[in-house]
């Protein structure tokens, strides 16, 4: 397959995108391919929805002091626990959800059971070379953490000669702390674009572990490293601009929608308040159907417009490393030049 640059794989991403989603346009693959995608690259289109309530509550702040003394701690822990292990479950299911949108995308299969039922071991390796990647990276979160309190300790004791805040000192503590707030932003999205760009495919492809993975993909980058940098640069820029720009057309399309659904849930909340008859219920049941109706719109926006700019993002991805990556250059043109879905 052609090696391309960064910004030569844009277009192509672009068409590939507009080729898969709505050249022939199928209802059930649109809906297949954008539900994966916004689920696995984590696409969000957020907007506000509310409810005006004027009820109050009667509950007091319990004290703190007595919560250990609590005959509910055993529960709590428990809950604390299944919390746990819930979100580690839905993290490697977002995990699996990643590798099922790479089979869908290279293979172009037509079922999606395939890519889940095939890269289910694969997937449990990744989760956890991710956690102990995240546990790294957050590690040197706490690092920058205990730097910055030790210097907000120090600011707060070195006084300047008339006995005030030293402003060199202060202004110093806010550059550096600018300046590591930006490098960790950058630490985790380099982490995610490797984890997720690069040593991903080589595990789907090659059937290897994580080091594996690495050390085929490190081969590939000490060949091309200024090449894999501004990939890098350009990867992030689009992951952001494109995000900016769906949640202004989200909030442009959904603006009237949602503030006539708060509006009408408002005025109902005011007409049927301060009642103690069947009304209550009415108007209880009124305000949940409006916030349900709020969420499912919030849904449907985020799979309308989130879907094919997920699409896009993992196009742009796949086709920038095809052409340095053998195994899946072939793959992608081979389901390419054959025109139909196939499974692998």
């Amino acid at each position: 397959m052609k090696r391309l640059s960064s910004s030569e794989a844009v277009w192509p991403a672009i068409k590939k995108t507009w080729d898969e989603l709505f050249d022939a346009f199928q209802w059930s693959k649109y809906a297949k391919l954008c539900s994966v995608a916004v689920l696995a690259e984590g696409i969000v289109v957020c907007y506000r929805f509310s409810v005006r309530n004027e009820l109050t509550s009667e509950l007091s702040v319990p004290d703190l002091r007595t919560v250990w003394d609590s005959p509910y701690i055993p529960l709590v822990i428990w809950a604390a626990l299944s919390a746990i292990i819930l979100l580690g479950f839905g993290y490697y299911t977002i995990i699996r959800l990643r590798f099922v949108l790479f089979h869908l995308l290279v293979f172009r299969p037509i079922e999606f059971r395939a890519g889940w039922e095939l890269h289910g071991k694969t997937a449990l390796r990744m989760f956890f070379a991710c956690g102990l990647s995240w546990l790294v990276v957050f590690a040197c979160i706490g690092i920058e953490a205990i730097v910055m309190a030790i210097g907000g300790v120090t600011l707060f004791t070195v006084r300047a000669a008339d006995g005030g805040l030293d402003p060199g000192i202060l202004l110093l503590m806010y550059l550096i702390a600018f300046l590591t707030g930006i490098a960790l932003l950058v630490l985790v999205a380099v982490v995610r674009i490797i984890l997720h760009d690069f040593i991903l495919p080589h595990m789907a492809l090659d059937h290897v572990g994580f080091w594996g993975a690495w050390s085929k993909f490190r081969k590939i980058f000490s060949a091309e490293k200024e090449t894999f940098f501004w990939y890098m640069v350009l990867r992030i820029l689009l992951s952001v601009i494109p995000w900016a720009i769906v949640a202004t057309v989200a909030t442009a399309v959904g603006y009237l929608l949602i503030w006539a659904l708060s509006g009408s849930a408002t005025g109902y909340d005011f007409l049927l308040g301060g009642t103690e008859d069947f009304r209550d219920y009415v108007r209880s049941a009124l305000d949940v159907s409006f916030v349900l109706f709020g969420l499912a719109t919030g849904v449907l926006l985020n799979f309308v417009l989130g879907g094919p700019l997920a699409v896009w993002t993992r196009n742009f991805a796949l086709l920038y490393y095809a052409g340095r990556y053998s195994r899946l250059g072939d793959a992608m043109s081979m389901s390419s030049s054959s025109g139909k879905l196939a499974s692998h």
